[in-house]
C-alpha cells in the first residue's frame, strides 16, 4: 500500500483528477455568467454593414468644397449656355422670316418692274402707231412737249420712213438759236444707240 501510494503512477493520476475537480469547481462558480449573461448571436456572412470613415480632416473638407463650388459654376455655367442657345435660335428664326418677307418683297417688287417694263412698252407701241398714223407736223408739235428719252422710245418703234418724215419736218422748223435742227440731229443720233442697245441686249 506504501508502495502504490509513493509511486509515480498514482501520484500523476491524483493530481490529473485535482486538476479536473479544480476546473469543474471552477465552470461551477462562473456557470451563470457564461449561459445567463448576454446569448451569443450568429452572425449573417451575407450581410455586411458599411464601412464609416469617423475621421475628419481640414484638406478633404476644403477638396468637397472645392468641388461644390466648381460644380455650381459649372451648371451656371451650363444654364448660361442653354440661355443664349435658345436666343441664338429664336433670332435664327426671326432672320429667316426676314429673309423671307425680304426675297418675297424682291420677288414682288422684280415682278412689277416687268409689268411696269411690259406695260411701257404696251403704251409706247401704241403712241408710236397713233403718232405714226399723223401728219409729221402735228407729231412735231406733240413731240416739243416731251422729253427727247421719251420721243426717242416712240420713234424708235417707227418704220425708218416715218422717222425720217417726222425729223425732217423737225428740222424745217426755224428758231432763232437753231433749236429744233440740233434737237432733230440729237434725236437721230440717240435712236441709233438706243436700237444698238436693245439689239444687243436681246
Amino acid at each position: 500500500m506504501i508502495r502504490l501510494v509513493q509511486s509515480t503512477w498514482f501520484i500523476a493520476c491524483t493530481a490529473l483528477v485535482l486538476s479536473l475537480l479544480t476546473q469543474v469547481a471552477v465552470l461551477s462558480l462562473r456557470w451563470d455568467r457564461l449561459v445567463g449573461g448576454e446569448s451569443f448571436q450568429e452572425v449573417d456572412p451575407a450581410v455586411e454593414e458599411p464601412l464609416h470613415w469617423n475621421f475628419s480632416n481640414e484638406e478633404v473638407h476644403q477638396l468637397k468644397v472645392e468641388l461644390r463650388e466648381r460644380l455650381h459654376a459649372t451648371r451656371t455655367r451650363e444654364a448660361e449656355l442653354d440661355e443664349y442657345r435658345q436666343r441664338l435660335q429664336v433670332e435664327s428664326a426671326e432672320l429667316d422670316q426676314v429673309r423671307a418677307n425680304l426675297e418675297a418683297m424682291q420677288a414682288g417688287l422684280s415682278r412689277r418692274i416687268i409689268e411696269a417694263r411690259e406695260d411701257e412698252a404696251r403704251n409706247l407701241r401704241n403712241l408710236s402707231r397713233t403718232y405714226a398714223a399723223m401728219e409729221p407736223a402735228a407729231a412735231v408739235t406733240i413731240f416739243s412737249e416731251l422729253e427727247d428719252e421719251t420721243v426717242v422710245k416712240i420713234l424708235a418703234l417707227m418704220n425708218a420712213e416715218t422717222v425720217g418724215n417726222i425729223l425732217q419736218e423737225m428740222s424745217r422748223r426755224r428758231d432763232p438759236d437753231n433749236l429744233h435742227v440740233r434737237r432733230a440731229a440729237r434725236l437721230s443720233d440717240m435712236i441709233r444707240l438706243y436700237r444698238q442697245t436693245r439689239d444687243e441686249d436681246r
